[in-house]
Formats: structure tokens, C-alpha cells, sequence
């Protein structure tokens, strides 16, 4: 050691006293001095650079958008479900982020020859069995305690059909044959991965009645999604977005045709200024004029046009036609395409 390196005694009452201060502690550097050696592991995939894979959201997403089909097929109960978008974690991270209770479905996929997990919570799986069996829909807290029997058939049951849509969905990417290969409760028993080894996850919530729950699909890197990168790297094959396309005008189509919709008829209308409003009074004559064609509305809007009428002793209307029927529009109470004089005159009384 050069006398160059040894403190003056001036330099060491300094260090001690910036010691007894706080001003200088014990502890080495937070990042590495240069020219100085650490610990690298070449073999960890959390310092490989991946490319985008637009394609594993979108497959997922196509997914997600035939879960509410397919929960109403099961449970005849209509469902809402949220979407979020796949991440890469490690396998100890989403462990740690898992809610539980929770099935934990181990599904081995072929000809990859690998596995992947579908994850139910313990809310959306009290919620399937109470649908299941005609319940209220109200919110049932497992606390700590293990699924029974009937629930787990439930969830086993619902799994089989998630299956056959996970399989749809990869369609397009891969002919992937999915086979249910056991369940656990503890994640601690489930051997998907290595704890520091990287997963896809993907979580969508479900809402069911009043229950929300959530249902999660994971995907190992190394043994599910590095055999089919290079397809995953593109984008979904040009016909895909088209039946997605359509499936979705079809769904909307379907759900529109059950909407309840306010139709009305309207006889006629007259303007008048609010001081004569304001002064009629009972047995007073409000002349209205009769149109030739009586506007039908739904949700005010008018769609078509009719006559009123009567219909086994009831007030009726009998539609004529559409309201782009130029034959039928009756703009300004003009005679109508037929020769009707659409002018006839009535008088009615303003009741109390």
C-alpha cells in the first residue's frame, strides 16, 4: 500500500464525524463502480428483447367477445364481460397477483405438447353455480373454505365449453387441440412454470347479475408461445377480421331485435298560443282537422303511416304503408295519391 492511500488524521476525524452525522453510511454504492464485476445470469428470459405480437391480443380479444354467448348458453343468463389486454409477467408475479380463492385449470394443448392454465376466482364460480341452479344472482362470499363438489362440476362443466371456444379463437393461427388435465386450488402445486420464467397472462372480468368475477388464461413463453412466435408475430390472416366483422353484426343484430321500443300514433296536432291555452275552459270547441294518412311513431320517429279504425270492438290503427312511401306523405294535409279528399272535419270537446 503507497503512503498516497493512507488518510491524514485530519481526513479521518472528518470520516468519523460525517459517520456519527448520517452524512456518510456504510453502505456500498447503489450502482456498480465502473470497471466493477457483477453477477449477470445469461439464461434469464426477463433480459431477452421480444417483438410485439399483435396477434395473441387479438386472438384472446376474439375470445373475450364469445364469452357472453357462451356464458348465456350455459347459465340462459346474460352477462357483460371487460377485456385487458395480455401482459408478460413472471410466473411468481402473477402467482402473487392471483386472487384467491380460485380453480386453477391445467389444460395441456396439442401437437404443441405443452400446457396452459384457466384460472376462475372464486366470485365468478359462486356466481355460474347460483345461475346455474335459477338463483337471485345475488353475491355469495367463499371466505377461506375449499370448493364443493357441486361447484367444482359447475366450473368443470363451463371449462368445456371455454375450451371449445379457446380452440375457435386460435383457429386461425394454429389447429390447437385443448384437453383438460386436472385442477388445483393452490397455486403452489400448479407447475405451469419456473418462478422467474415469463408468462402471458390474460384477465377478463365477468359480471354476471350482481357478481363480478374474473376468468384468466396464462400462457408459458418458453413452452407454448416460443413454438409458435413466428406466427403470432404477424397479424391474424385477412378473412379473420372480416368473420369477426360479421359475427359482431350478427351479435348486434340479434340483441337489437329484443329491444323494447315505445310506438305510438298520432291523430293530429294543432299550434296555439299559450294565452289561448291558458283560457280555455271546459265545453270549449277546439276545431282540428283530420289528415288523410295518421303518422306511426316509434320512439318519435315516424316509420310508417295508417288509418285509425276499429278492431274487435278496440280503437286500432291499420298500417298503409312505409313513411318513404311518397304515395302516403301527407305534408300540409294534402289529398293523397289515391284521389281521398283527406279533408273531412270534426269537432271534439275538451273534457276535465
Amino acid at each position: 500500500m503507497s503512503a498516497d492511500s493512507v488518510l491524514s488524521k485530519e481526513e479521518m476525524d472528518a470520516l468519523l464525524q460525517g459517520v456519527e452525522e448520517g452524512a456518510v453510511t456504510g453502505e456500498g454504492p447503489d450502482e456498480p463502480l465502473p470497471g466493477e464485476v457483477r453477477p449477470y445470469d445469461f439464461t434469464s428470459s426477463e433480459h431477452v428483447v421480444r417483438g410485439p405480437m399483435p396477434t395473441l391480443d387479438m386472438i384472446h380479444e376474439r375470445f373475450a367477445r364469445h364469452l357472453p354467448e357462451t356464458v348465456h348458453r350455459f347459465v340462459r343468463k346474460a352477462a357483460e364481460t371487460t377485456y385487458r389486454p395480455v401482459e408478460r409477467l413472471r410466473f411468481s408475479d402473477f402467482v402473487e397477483r392471483l386472487k384467491l380463492p380460485a380453480m386453477l385449470h391445467r389444460v395441456e394443448v396439442e401437437p404443441v405438447g405443452a400446457a396452459l392454465l384457466v384460472t376462475m376466482d372464486g366470485s365468478l364460480v359462486a356466481a355460474l353455480v347460483d345461475a346455474y341452479f335459477g338463483g337471485s344472482g345475488a353475491a355469495v362470499e367463499l371466505g377461506d373454505r375449499d370448493f364443493t363438489p357441486t361447484e367444482a362440476r359447475v366450473a368443470y362443466r363451463f371449462l368445456d365449453l371455454l375450451l371449445e371456444d379457446l380452440q375457435a379463437a386460435w383457429q386461425p393461427v394454429a389447429e390447437l387441440h385443448c384437453r383438460f388435465a386436472g385442477s388445483e386450488t393452490n397455486p403452489a402445486f400448479v407447475a405451469l412454470a419456473g418462478p422467474a420464467e415469463s408468462v402471458f397472462a390474460t384477465r377478463i372480468e365477468v359480471t354476471l347479475g350482481s357478481v363480478q368475477g374474473e376468468l384468466g388464461i396464462v400462457l408459458p413463453e418458453d413452452g407454448l408461445v416460443d413454438p409458435l412466435r413466428e406466427a403470432l408475430s404477424g397479424a391474424l390472416p385477412p378473412g379473420d377480421h372480416a368473420e369477426a366483422e360479421q359475427d359482431w353484426f350478427a351479435h348486434f343484430e340479434a340483441n337489437l331485435q329484443e329491444a323494447q321500443v315505445t310506438l305510438c300514433a298520432r291523430l293530429t296536432e294543432r299550434e296555439m298560443p299559450l294565452r289561448e291555452v291558458l283560457g280555455l275552459k271546459v265545453g270549449d270547441i277546439v276545431p282540428i282537422d283530420m289528415p288523410a294518412h295518421v303518422p306511426l311513431l316509434v320512439e318519435g320517429v315516424t316509420l310508417f303511416y295508417s288509418e285509425f279504425g276499429v278492431h274487435k270492438g278496440k280503437n286500432a290503427v291499420k298500417i298503409l304503408g312505409r313513411s318513404d312511401d311518397r304515395c302516403l306523405q301527407d305534408p300540409g294535409l294534402q289529398p293523397s295519391c289515391d284521389g281521398a279528399s283527406g279533408e273531412d272535419r270534426f269537432e271534439r270537446s275538451v273534457m276535465e
